[in-house]
């Protein structure tokens, strides 16, 4: 047995003992059967959350969304586009720049 396997098995024997003893250390499950209304707004979120109905979530697109295609293979468009590639993003968040916004 090489060196890798025998620090592999020993790192998932340790994994799974620790799982088991943190599933052992878990308290006791909690069953949520109603939402809170502790304070004044849960009671007006709860009552109007009663007044819902199905037709209330349908969003009414019913064609899909169009693919994103290139509008266009003229070398000026093309050139743009590629200077475009070049520029710093700026950052939006944490870690997240505007094409991650536009995906």
């Amino acid at each position: 047995m090489s060196n890798f396997n025998r620090r592999f098995i020993a790192v998932l024997v340790l994994f799974l003992s620790l799982a088991s003893n943190a599933a052992a250390q878990k308290g006791p499950e909690t069953t949520l059967t109603k939402l809170p209304q502790d304070h004044p707004y849960q009671a007006v979120l709860v009552k109007f959350m009663a007044t819902l109905t199905e037709k209330d979530f349908t969003h009414g697109i019913t064609m899909p969304i169009p693919e994103n295609k290139v509008t266009s293979t003229d070398p000026d468009y093309l050139y743009r586009q590629y200077i475009l590639t070049l520029m710093h993003q700026p950052l939006i968040g944490n870690k997240r720049a505007a094409p991650a916004i536009t995906a």
